[in-house]
């Protein structure tokens, strides 16, 4: 089972290890820790990390962070840094999210599936009305990580691309991992419905979101139509044809369009 918890003491011996583990920079997840020995991580480092979690003992602009890391079973896959609030440094540069994948477990959908849970605690923790993001330009899964959780880019340099979410998704996006804008998730979720409906099917709105989140439109269609002996590309032109129609009632987040041109 797949859980994301943050950093405890009872999971001491396995956060040390993923720190002592993990490079000191890689993609931009900056890792201080790299190499630690474990005295030291035990006695000092643990109780710096929640204090500053608790913004307890920070340094001169410093935000407090909380460590958050991705179990699956018995295993950590993934570390996930949530950032309270932004400074200026923070809304410039990395802003509120930073994560890594173990390297054994990269390339399984772990930092999709990960920061969807993660973005869940961050929406009651963080009080501004966008979660920011960054990622490196030589690493675009990174990015297609963000936008399929309902980021859009905001603006990008030599070096990065810089996302933004609403925290409320009114207008919110999701995105296939090709690069292509499916649209708000409003239209995605009633289309979603009335194709079920259509099929003698009814699902939770609750559940349709969070299955879109983790996975894809296009794999819960596909499930669906091999579930009820269907076939997938009937199924998917009657969700496609009720999508387009409520594609011409929604309002496209800004910057919508360039961040089409921007993955072509």
């Amino acid at each position: 089972m797949l859980e994301i918890r943050e950093l405890n003491w009872q999971d001491a011996d396995a956060i040390y290890q993923v720190f002592k583990d993990l490079p000191e920079d890689e993609n931009g997840f900056m890792n201080p820790y790299h190499g630690i020995d474990k005295e030291t991580f035990m006695h000092e480092i643990m109780t710096k990390l929640i204090n500053i979690a608790n913004g307890i003992n920070l340094k001169p602009g410093y935000v407090p962070q909380t460590y958050y890391f991705l179990w699956e079973e018995n295993h950590i896959v993934g570390v996930y840094k949530l950032r309270h609030y932004l400074n200026e440094n923070l809304r410039n540069g990395s802003g509120h999210i930073g994560y890594g994948i173990l390297p054994a477990y990269r390339n399984q959908g772990y930092a999709k599936k990960g920061l969807a849970l993660l973005l869940d605690i961050a929406k009651d923790v963080i009080h501004e009305d966008e979660i920011y993001m960054a990622s490196h330009k030589d690493n675009p899964a990174s990015l297609h990580v963000q936008l399929a959780n309902g980021a859009y880019i905001h603006h990008d340099d030599e070096e990065e691309v810089y996302t933004r979410m609403p925290i409320t998704p009114i207008h919110a996006c999701i995105w296939d991992l090709d690069g292509t804008l499916l649209d708000s998730y409003d239209v995605i979720l009633d289309s979603l419905q009335e194709t079920m409906a259509h099929y003698g099917h009814t699902y939770d709105r609750e559940y349709l979101r969070k299955y879109v989140i983790l996975h894809s439109v296009h794999q819960f269609i596909r499930e669906f139509a091999e579930k009820e002996g269907l076939q997938f590309e009937m199924v998917y032109q009657y969700y496609t044809t009720l999508q387009d129609a409520g594609n011409d009632q929604v309002k496209l987040i800004k910057n919508a369009k360039q961040t089409l041109q921007l993955l072509k």
